[in-house]
């Protein structure tokens, strides 16, 4: 069985943030930001997703936006950071 590629992450461009919980990275498809939720799960908490977009405007600004819909992969939350 393959692995997630979110899970394993081999590509890691331009890391901005890293905790327990998320990473900030570029993608390696689409070349732009995205917050990739360590848990391999589509139900991540609403307050951890929060404060995930809160850590973003942070590093990003207050005009960003997020693409919350899954494309490539369908069962591993991630947000893409549209500046």
């Amino acid at each position: 069985m393959e692995q997630c590629p979110l899970c394993v992450l081999k590509i890691r461009d331009n890391t901005y943030y890293e905790d327990e919980l998320i990473i900030i990275l570029n993608c390696k498809d689409c070349l732009i930001p995205m917050i990739v939720f360590k848990e391999h799960s589509m139900d991540i908490p609403k307050n951890i997703q929060s404060w995930a977009r809160l850590i973003s405007k942070q590093i990003f600004g207050s005009g960003i936006t997020f693409r919350t819909k899954q494309g490539k992969i369908l069962d591993h939350m991630h947000f893409h950071i549209i500046k």
